[in-house]
């Protein structure tokens, strides 16, 4: 330590025992010595100040203390360096995968912190994959694929305050663009409230029809009670670009997607798929119904009895009438067959006879016979020779030679 009468100030490194400095590393800087309190011997000054170092300071401090102040300086900084590189890439490849959080193909997520439980709906992850979230985060996973709700006989009043018991099922989905405001009101437990709204509204709609409406017109009922639960649960805000190619059609009646409000888009899920399966009616009604319809399959019956006997009948007048027209037909051609045949008779005799006359004048006259006994006698010979029971020979000899001899 130099002089304290030294016009240069000192400094030097002390600790302060006394509060506030308790434990804390100090320059302390020398000033002019003053006499105070009237002694002779000089008082020295001090002011004390925070000593200030940068952190490179203070690890090269460390390696010159931990090599005992063998090594130089900037092969500490070297050294240093080189292990906080090393450090920071073992926190990289510890980290790195634990900051990555997988989703399957049918689940939506937001991301919660693990520590505090805090849930960050600002944006919707979704449809698969892994994500990179950060290391403290994990997924609050909702389902992206249908949810099934099925009621199974259930009782509802219809118009006719009539008690009706219904089956039916429906499939609806969660709109993505929706689910911080499902998140926001209803958090995972949503299942339980839709269930509720959608029965509340398969009875609302029930009691605009009548017992008869549920068995003849089944496909309105249907539809109604589809239209009611997809507004109930959907709201009446139609859905993000329903409309343009590729997407499903708009609903009738529903308000544009970018007019709407919170109030417009219901308990923020989307219902596509609604069945009415089972239907049973009062037994009592059932009955009566049951009876109706007997006593109209049997009115039917003697309908179509009595229909079959007249069909019968004018089977059978009109098959007489076939029958007669075709006897007719049938007389009618056979007597013209019989003209036709004798007529063609009469003519072939006729011409045969023509032939027969106009020969014997030729033959009369090439073989010079004018007297009419003599035609006559060869006229009845030429008749006798043509028929098939008598033989004419010129002797007795020749008869014997042609047919032998007679037969006592």
């Amino acid at each position: 330590m130099r002089d304290p009468d030294s016009a240069t100030p000192q400094q030097v490194t002390f600790t302060v025992v006394d509060p506030p400095y308790t434990g804390a590393a100090y320059t302390a800087v020398h000033r002019n010595s003053i006499l105070t309190g009237g002694s002779n011997s000089p008082t020295r000054e001090y002011q004390a100040e925070p000593e200030s170092s940068s952190p490179l300071d203070a690890c090269t401090k460390t390696c010159t203390d931990l090599f005992g102040g063998k090594m130089p300086d900037n092969k500490c900084v070297l050294i240093t360096v080189g292990v906080l590189v090393g450090i920071t890439a073992v926190l990289i490849a510890i980290l790195l995968p634990l900051s990555y959080a997988p989703l399957e193909y049918y689940q939506y997520g937001f991301r919660r912190r693990t520590t505090t439980g805090s849930v960050d709906v600002s944006h919707v992850y979704g449809n698969g994959g892994r994500h990179l979230i950060g290391p403290d985060h994990e997924f609050k996973v909702f389902p992206a694929d249908a949810h099934f709700e099925n009621f199974v006989a259930i009782t509802v009043f219809a118009a006719d305050r009539l008690q009706v018991t219904i089956t039916c099922s429906f499939q609806y989905f969660l709109r993505p663009d929706q689910m911080h405001l499902l998140h926001n009101n209803y958090d995972i437990h949503y299942r339980p409230v839709l269930r509720n709204n959608a029965l509340d509204a398969i009875k609302g709609a029930s009691t605009e029809f009548t017992t008869r409406d549920f068995i003849h017109q089944r496909d309105r009922v249907k539809v109604a009670l589809f239209n009611a639960v997809r507004e109930r649960l959907g709201g009446t805000c139609c859905e993000d670009n329903c409309g343009t190619q590729g997407t499903r059609p708009c609903y009738d009646g529903c308000r544009s997607h970018s007019t709407c409000s919170e109030g417009d888009m219901g308990l923020f899920a989307e219902v596509r798929y609604f069945q009415l399966l089972a239907l049973r009616i009062p037994d009592e009604l059932n009955q009566r119904y049951l009876q109706a319809l007997i006593l109209v399959e049997e009115q039917q019956t003697e309908e179509l009895r009595q229909e079959g006997t007249i069909i019968r009948k004018d089977t059978d007048r009109l098959a007489e009438q076939f029958a007669n027209t075709a006897r007719e037909v049938s007389q009618n051609a056979t007597a013209t067959s019989t003209k036709i045949h004798a007529e063609a008779s009469a003519k072939a005799q006729a011409m045969v006879e023509n032939a027969r006359s106009d020969g014997l004048k030729l033959m009369y006259t090439s073989l010079n016979i004018d007297n009419s006994e003599q035609r006559a006698s060869f006229d009845y010979l030429r008749t006798l020779r043509t028929s098939s029971h008598v033989s004419i020979n010129v002797n007795f000899k020749q008869l014997v030679a042609m047919n032998g001899l007679p037969q006592s």
